[in-house]
């Protein structure tokens, strides 16, 4: 039986309520308020809290990490649980690690690209359903707690690979079929990637058809956005559309306003987010607070391109009448697509994150690596995902703060790092290391933009509520242990894009059930994380 104390410690609950001074019982995994430390006490463990801070264990509405799942070295957990990361929702922007084609396993590993670990592409083929995957993430070592989505674009890579079409009615009752079956087995619901191969090739009609079998089952539609810059505003109204008409909660994911030219947009995008509320739809958003984006390289390219897969695109690029052509769509301006070559002003602001075969181009940005490797930008763009087999991640400095902290300070606001457990250390986006100390240590004690208590709120209580969580969130007698002790003066984020993967500092130590999982300085051998 694992059971300590929490003395004459400052307590956030989680509910953005004031904060309290009082004691901590944690017994068997789950915590109980106490009104003082029994008198003589000799055998259980007693921590002083005096001048630390205790809040519940912060909840990434928006994670990657399944795409890792299992991965024991202490590189790919520790981004999140120095942060006080207890719970992650993952299965996010439409991919997950299932379902998976029975007969046709490649298609799969190529709609996942460059998000996928080495580690896990040797596992893939056993999740041809939610069930298998579950069955494997249930026996996998894990730190924090997992809930899980099922991923829009492999319900659809799965029936009909990545064709560029509608699908017909027999292939749509099979998207049905594997949703249902996903829902039954423990999904939350589902997400949706729309700037992403298959994602993209859908309508609005798919969409709400497969929102409509998740609502019987209280499930939620998290969508990335088919358009983050431009088109935000009909972006917007169309997610809303699919939840109104489908009758489900909808989750905006990582909300922000790309490109230069349309910075400001957010207080229209959060005013429709406002009356949709009035009219009873269920919407809320995850955001994180940083000015650069994250995603593929090779997203910079139209969409159509890839609907022969990426050995058809390969020798496309290979081609120079056709890399020209290519290399002439994606300067249109206004771009048919969301175009993150346009939204950041050109490569200049594209900063390579991960290039496995090319190791030299990481923590440059394209038109640095093109100067140092003699060519122009457009050649050194084409030659790196052709080089490293699409396999490219890379940061896009196209946001502004202004919008950025607009959309935190909404009250349907919650933390999503957006993010894969990293097992590289270095250049990378710092939103996987400082997501949720950033929040805490600059908005709400440094600016005051708002209450300790709101920021604590915002990635824990709240993000509980929408997703569902039971016993999470809070600090109230019953709920699960999932803790994060604190120094409050001494919070801070230190990563950045320069190095990414820099420990954030005033966490003194984090549990996940009752059991300590990080002590302020490294990772303990605790593995309690749990499927939710």
């Amino acid at each position: 039986m694992n059971e300590f104390y929490i003395k004459n410690v400052k307590i956030i609950d989680g509910s953005s309520a004031p904060a309290f001074y009082g004691n901590v019982h944690v017994i068997d995994g789950k915590l109980y308020l106490a009104e003082a430390i029994p008198a003589g006490n000799t055998t259980k463990t007693v921590i002083d809290g005096t001048g630390l801070t205790l809040c519940p264990g912060f909840i990434d509405s928006h994670a990657h990490s399944d795409l890792c799942i299992g991965a024991d070295p202490e590189i790919a957990y520790i981004g999140k649980i120095s942060q006080g990361v207890t719970t992650e929702v993952c299965g996010q922007c439409g991919f997950s690690l299932f379902p998976v084609s029975r007969t046709d396993f490649a298609v799969s590993e190529e709609v996942l690209g460059g998000f996928i670990s080495e580690r896990i592409r040797s596992v893939l083929p056993c999740f041809v359903s939610m069930e298998a995957f579950e069955s494997y993430a249930k026996k996998a070592a894990k730190v924090t707690n997992y809930a899980f989505l099922v991923g829009h674009c492999m319900l659809r890579s799965t029936v009909m690979g990545v064709a560029d079409r509608k699908p017909a009615a027999d292939e749509l009752e099979e998207m049905k079929k594997l949703l249902k079956e996903a829902m039954e087995h423990g999904a939350r619901g589902m997400s949706s990637g729309l700037v992403y191969i298959p994602g993209a090739y859908c309508d609005q009609n798919e969409l709400i058809e497969l929102c409509k079998v998740m609502a019987p089952y209280g499930g939620i539609y998290a969508t990335h956005m088919r358009n983050e810059a431009d088109d935000s505003i009909k972006s917007v109204a169309d997610s809303i559309e699919v939840a109104g008409q489908s009758g489900v909660a909808l989750v905006i994911s990582h909300h922000k306003i790309c490109g230069k030219k349309n910075w400001g947009l957010s207080a229209k995008t959060l005013k429709l987010i406002e009356n949709a509320r009035k009219e009873g739809i269920s919407v809320h958003l995850d955001m994180y607070p940083y000015h650069a984006t994250m995603t593929n390289l090779d997203n910079c390219i139209p969409p159509h391109y890839f609907s022969k897969g990426n050995t058809h695109l390969a020798t496309l690029l290979s081609d120079p009448v056709s890399r020209a052509k290519i290399r002439k769509e994606m300067q249109i301006d206004p771009a048919s697509y969301d175009n993150p070559y346009l939204n950041t002003g050109g490569f200049h602001k594209i900063l390579i994150s991960s290039a496995p075969s090319t190791p030299d181009a990481v923590g440059k940005t394209v038109q640095e690596y093109a100067d140092l490797v003699g060519k122009n930008a457009f050649d050194t763009y084409f030659d790196l995902l052709l080089e490293n087999n699409f396999a490219c991640m890379a940061s896009y400095f196209s946001l502004s703060e202004e919008d950025m902290l607009a959309i935190y300070r909404s009250p349907y606001a919650m933390i999503g790092s957006d993010t894969i457990c990293s097992e590289v250390k270095g250049p990378a986006h710092p939103r996987a290391y400082g997501s949720f100390i950033k929040p805490l240590a600059d908005f709400a004690r440094r600016r005051k933009l708002v209450s300790l208590e709101e920021a604590v709120h915002k990635q824990t209580g709240l993000t509980a509520s929408v997703w569902k969580l039971e016993k999470k969130g809070l600090i109230l007698d019953g709920y699960d242990a999932d803790l994060v002790l604190l120094d409050e003066t001494r919070l801070q984020d230190t990563a950045d894009f320069e190095d990414g993967t820099r420990i954030a500092q005033g966490i003194v130590g984090v549990y996940v059930g009752g059991e300590l999982v990080y002590d302020g300085n490294r990772i303990t051998d605790a593995r309690p994380g749990r499927c939710l």
